[in-house]
């Protein structure tokens, strides 16, 4: 609206905020400080394309329709980047006449150009060729319709009733076991991996979008939903459940709960007079 740009190009400034918020940094746990773009490619996020030209601003762009004397570079409408479209930085950017165009080669007006006289001219006709093609701007008393009222009350249908009583409700969901006073963090284990046994540290427990400890804990290893993070030699961090983590340190354990290891035999041994018997 501050703008003033045609509804029919809000589709545009729609495509602009959806990168830019893919591109921000937000309050999410599971983006873990980086921005959404960079977690999905795995890459570095380059915003260049975005913060340089705001939405509808004013730019200068090459067009290799216009031939000398006119000049290389005419008025143009920033639109947004154009993704995938020509080399880096190529935008889409609106022309006196309504039509969008993609171009890699343009700027944005000067001090001196805004302040001109001549300048300010240009634009105003600009404004009134492309309002004339695509419709006039956006007003505040357009959105009216979109009001806060206050949440209706519906009444429920029969077929949500049975036998004139409403439904039980659904059981209430447990809330995970919380992280203090876990037995399992910072336990080593032994467990397959390829084609070799691998030593792994439990670091911490896996946690949701929302940062809060997954699973509940049970007496009965195999009801038992806690994930942990387990950390190896080589650096890689694996999810394990708690009842694999349960087997493994069973695995590696006698019977009075001493850990072992496999001893297949002794090589090259001797033994003197000073030997102890049992």
């Amino acid at each position: 609206i501050k703008a003033k740009s045609p509804k029919r190009l809000w589709d545009d400034c729609l495509e602009l905020e959806a990168y830019i918020r893919s591109n921000t940094a937000h309050d999410i746990f599971i983006l873990n400080g980086e921005v959404p773009e960079t977690i999905m490619s795995g890459e570095t996020s380059d915003i260049s394309q975005f913060c340089e030209h705001a939405w509808y601003d004013w730019v200068y762009f090459r067009d290799s329709a216009v031939s000398f004397p006119d000049g290389h570079f005419v008025l143009g409408r920033y639109l947004g980047p154009s993704i995938d479209v020509g080399p880096a930085l190529t935008a889409k950017i609106l022309k006196e006449n309504g039509e969008v165009v993609n171009r890699s080669t343009y700027r944005g007006l000067t001090p001196e150009e805004v302040a001109s006289p001549t300048e300010q001219a240009s634009r105003a006709r600009f404004d009134e060729s492309v309002e004339a093609r695509l419709g006039p701007g956006a007003l505040v008393e357009d959105f009216e319709y979109l009001g806060i009222e206050d949440t209706p009350t519906f009444e429920p249908y029969e077929d949500n009733q049975a036998n004139g009583q409403m439904p039980d409700p659904p059981a209430e969901e447990l809330e995970p076991t919380p992280e203090a006073g876990d037995s399992y963090a910072n336990m080593e284990i032994v467990i397959p991996r390829g084609d070799r046994m691998a030593r792994g540290r439990i670091v911490r427990r896996k946690r949701d979008a929302e940062g809060n400890p997954v699973g509940r804990a049970n007496a009965n290893s195999i009801l038992d939903t806690r994930l942990y993070e387990v950390e190896f030699a080589d650096g890689e961090v694996t999810e394990l459940a708690a009842n694999v983590i349960t087997e493994a340190m069973y695995a590696q354990c006698d019977e009075v709960g001493n850990e072992y290891v496999l001893l297949d035999s002794l090589v090259d041994y001797k033994k003197n007079v000073l030997a102890l018997f049992a």
